[in-house]
């Protein structure tokens, strides 16, 4: 978290904190690289702020997510990679929208701008898209706030920040309470710069080095053992404390003890004023031109050799160039100027990129047969692309030339089987490069576009997403174990001096195989030469239209197995819904909340496994038949204005006990059975992982592979041009807690 600005007083009498920035990784959910969004992007997290003595709760995401969302067109984002200068903003990303608090964080959709594309700084819309796709865990959101600190208390009652905590405070810090929202800005390199050079501190990157110098001219032999460390040695063990004080990591220290280097030499007796002064005016420059008379005279204080300080420029300016994450052709290039001081190497650098952006602006880079991904450089295949895109369907896709919009004309491009024989024949081919694998896989590519797409639109059916948590696996197909883990209700009290009690966990487990669902998706000789288009655009779509209906009618098929009581579980050899769980009636819902109020107090009431202590959850999510949606809408108190009297079920509590969100089951067919079930991020009860999603956490695609060779000189099999789908996963249950079900005769 970086706190920006000085503190203020607020209206209602709390202390303001001014704006302040949090930072958090790992947080992309979904890239569209047609619509140009990152979907799900973890914006905010209830943590501790380290450093700044505040606590995030779900209030405090909830009024950031409330705020943000009031802001017309959303929240502005820019691209942020701070290094010294802390020049990172102003690189306009787009703007992020549609907050939503999940779990323990807030989620919102960033749009990338056109411009993004066009910066002088190189395609930054591709570099984050990128980004997000490839290494999600060093990408991360940094959202700027303004507000101030609350304690909790015991009673759940607040009390203003006024320097002490309270004795009955819930908390050991006061717990941030949002009173604004201005940004929510792309950062990269957590493990480098994860929450920027000084970002923990209220002022500016020049003040803080005021700050740091003051404390290295304290030492007589600083040069030495600067020279050491920037040569590549370990971080000196007199400064850790320092550097985890500011949160600085050994890369940026290293730079930032070049530049300290740098203007000792030249200025030893200003130091620490000139970067005082620096700090507030923001445009002094620690120059010669900038000292006073008794200032520039020559000081003995660092003795240096020539030989020596041209080294440590050398690796200064090394270490500056590395960390500019430019090509490595570009870097060696830089790598064998000379500088004589860091404002040239940061010119050097900006120049180099400016060069680049020049470059691909004209189209004239390119880089053995590949175009660099981070930046916008066209080929023939990105051109074949773009015309297989638009024939499939993908949104935002160019329209092709008039020449390249029958598929039959494609094929014979990229193939050369200009008789539709089935055979490649590259003296023929107008692409460059291209192999009889070309062809299917830009097929792929675009079949997995567009079944991304319609996924996000076939939401009805994705309703299971919203209770099913995804574990993780460990990339084989052995069959996963569902675990429930109990007996840990309450810890033992520890007297003094006493040994402590060891506690022996009960656990059971149900255990689920991998099921393999695919087929061949065959695109036929016929289509091909009549160019069917619509044909062509129907097969993505009803890939994802199947894959997501699969899946459904699995987890659907946990309530509706045996005759509605669901599968037999293996630690008590009974159905998932029994008497002796207390998760089974025959109560209909009614056109009240009596049925519901009592399904509620029944899952409140399960027990946790060995200890039998209650478990104490109530259910997140209300489960029903088309039929019984508007009434459970009506009953919940959804629509338009507030009820007439008091409904408990249309008012948000709080996350013990929420508002209860209907969700309808297509696949049931039984127009009169409903069912609850608790939230997965509080208590998980049903439990799916995909092979092709070893790390769990998100419901993937269903993977598309081209089988043809790519040196068998065949295109087809059967007069087709065969692509295979396939969806691959294991769902099941843990045990009957957190889960009920009504099965009403007639």
């Amino acid at each position: 978290m970086e706190q920006i600005n000085q503190t203020t007083a607020l209206k209602t009498g709390h202390a303001s904190r001014g704006r302040m920035r949090f930072n958090i990784y790992g947080g992309a959910a979904a890239v569209d690289r047609v619509a140009h969004v990152i979907r799900g992007a973890s914006a905010m997290q209830a943590v501790e702020a380290l450093g700044h003595h505040l606590i995030v709760d779900r209030t405090s995401l909830q009024q950031f997510a409330d705020i943000a969302n009031a802001k017309p067109g959303g929240l502005k984002s820019r691209f942020t990679h701070p290094g010294l200068s802390a020049d990172g903003l102003g690189k306009l990303l787009g703007r992020m929208r549609d907050f939503r608090v999940t779990g323990d964080r807030v989620i919102g959709d960033l749009h990338l701008s056109d411009s993004a594309a066009k910066s002088p700084h190189g395609d930054l819309r591709d570099y984050i898209e990128t980004l997000a796709e490839e290494d999600p865990a060093a990408f991360g959101m940094s959202v700027v706030v303004g507000g101030y600190g609350a304690w909790v208390l015991s009673d759940g009652s607040e009390q203003a920040d006024e320097g002490y905590r309270p004795a009955d405070a819930r908390d050991k810090y006061p717990t941030l309470r949002v009173t604004e929202a201005y940004a929510v800005d792309a950062v990269d390199e957590p493990a480098a710069n994860r929450d920027g050079l000084f970002s923990a501190f209220s002022r500016t990157t020049n003040e803080l080095a005021a700050q740091v110098y003051a404390v290295l001219d304290g030492y007589d032999d600083i040069s030495e053992v600067i020279g050491r460390f920037i040569d590549g040695g370990a971080l000196p063990a007199e400064f850790r404390a320092l550097a985890d004080e500011y949160d600085i990591d050994e890369d940026k220290a290293r730079v930032f003890a070049a530049h300290y280097l740098q203007r000792r030499q030249t200025c030893p007796a200003t130091r620490i004023n000139l970067a005082a002064k620096a700090a507030t005016t923001e445009s002094v420059q620690m120059e010669k031109d900038n000292m006073s008379t008794d200032a520039a005279q020559p000081t003995a204080a660092v003795p240096q050799s020539n030989e020596w300080l041209t080294a440590l420029q050398q690796s200064a300016a090394q270490a500056m160039i590395q960390a500019s994450g430019l090509p490595t052709a570009v870097q060696a290039r830089l790598n064998r100027g000379q500088y004589a001081n860091p404002g040239e190497v940061e010119t050097a650098i900006a120049d180099a990129r400016a060069e680049l952006a020049a470059l691909t602006e004209a189209n004239v880079v390119q880089i053995g047969g590949q175009a660099p991904r981070r930046f916008q450089v066209s080929d023939a295949k990105d051109e074949a692309r773009d015309i297989v895109d638009w024939m499939f369907g993908v949104d935002g896709a160019k329209v092709p030339a008039a020449n390249m919009r029958n598929f039959a004309q494609l094929y014979v491009a990229l193939t050369g089987d200009s008789e539709f024989r089935g055979v490649f024949d590259p003296s023929m081919i107008m692409f460059a490069g291209a192999t009889t694998a070309t062809l299917p896989n830009l097929a792929v590519d675009a079949m997995n576009k567009v079944i991304t797409q319609q996924m996000t639109r076939m939401d009805h059916w994705r309703w299971f997403e919203r209770i099913v948590s995804v574990e993780a696996n460990n990339g084989t197909l052995h069959d996963m174990k569902w675990l429930t883990v109990g007996g840990l209700t309450n810890l033992p009290t520890v007297a003094e001096k006493g040994a402590y009690t060891e506690i022996d966990p009960g656990d059971v487990k149900e255990t689920s195989a991998f099921v393999k669902k695919g087929a061949y998706v065959g695109i036929s000789r016929e289509v091909i030469k009549n160019s069917d288009i619509m044909q062509l655009q129907a097969i993505p779509r009803g890939l994802a239209n199947a894959a997501i209906r699969t899946r459904s009618a699995a987890v659907s098929a946990l309530f509706t197995a045996n005759s509605g009581v669901g599968p037999t579980l293996a630690q008590d050899s009974k159905a998932l819904f029994h008497n002796d769980h207390t998760n089974l009636a025959t109560t209909a819902f009614g056109t009240d909340a009596t049925a519901w109020r009592a399904a509620r107090a029944e899952c409140f009431q399960h027990t946790e496994l060995t200890s039998g202590a209650v478990l104490g959850i109530y259910p997140r999510f209300l489960l029903v038949p088309a039929e019984l949606y508007d009434t459970a809408l009506s009953v919940l108190g959804y629509g338009e204005g507030m009820p007439v009297t008091y409904a408990p079920e249309a008012q948000d509590r709080g996350f013990a006990d929420p508002r209860p969100i209907p969700l309808v089951v297509p696949n049931w067919t039984d127009a009169t059975d409903w069912a609850y079930i608790v939230d997965p991020a509080v208590y998980p009860v049903i439990q799916m992982s995909y092979s092709q999603n070893p790390g769990g956490r998100v419901h993937p695609a269903p993977e598309l592979f081209s089988v043809v060779s790519e040196t068998s000189g065949l295109m087809f099999t059967n007069d087709t041009l065969p692509i295979k789908v396939r969806d691959e996963f294991a769902v099941g249950v843990n045990g009957p807690r957190g889960i009920g079900k009504r099965n009403v005769a007639g």
